[in-house]
């Protein structure tokens, strides 16, 4: 009997030997953010505006309108003509987090018309280019310029899109 309950003894100590090491074993970890940061938005201060513009009946034309809001005639003798409406580039005021850096998308094409009559905007540009860098305040503005394609015999009258251009901006 001695040899029995020394074997089961052995038995038993091998068994608690082998649940110990099978125990299981946990850790905490704390979760933390790196950080929130503000999001991106922006408000418009202006629209882009051409102003008014004079060009032949048989010409086709484009006259460039930089994010500076400066006219280029480009072709075909485009003539602004002064007129109580500005020139505008369309600007805009962007903020968030401060010195962040985002990225501008610009859309390819737009249209305007007046009536069934229209005209094509391409050649979007911006300032800054690309990229923007928001200062210590997480400010900084935002100027978009484009291309207007006249097309020859167009109607004269006030020439507007229908549907908003798109402009979009992300945290790179």
């Amino acid at each position: 009997m001695k040899k029995f309950t020394k074997l089961i003894t052995a038995a038993l100590s091998a068994l608690s030997l082998i649940i110990i090491s099978f125990e299981w074993v946990g850790a905490r970890a704390p979760a933390y953010a790196q950080s929130v940061i503000t999001p991106l938005s922006f408000i418009k201060n202006s629209d882009l505006s051409f102003s008014n513009l004079l060009v032949g009946p048989y010409l086709t034309g484009k006259i460039i309108l930089t994010p500076a809001g400066k006219l280029i005639n480009c072709c075909n003798g485009v003539v602004t003509v002064p007129s109580p409406a500005a020139v505008a580039s369309a600007d805009f005021t962007v903020t968030g987090e401060p010195e962040y850096i985002y990225a501008v998308s610009l859309p390819s094409t737009a249209i305007v018309s007046n009536g069934a009559n229209i005209m094509s905007l391409s050649g979007f540009t911006s300032y800054p280019t690309g990229n923007g860098l928001l200062d210590s305040n997480g400010v900084q503005k935002l100027k978009i310029g484009a291309t207007l394609n006249i097309p020859a015999a167009h109607a004269s009258g006030h020439y507007f899109n229908l549907k908003e251009v798109q402009v979009t901006i992300n945290y790179n």
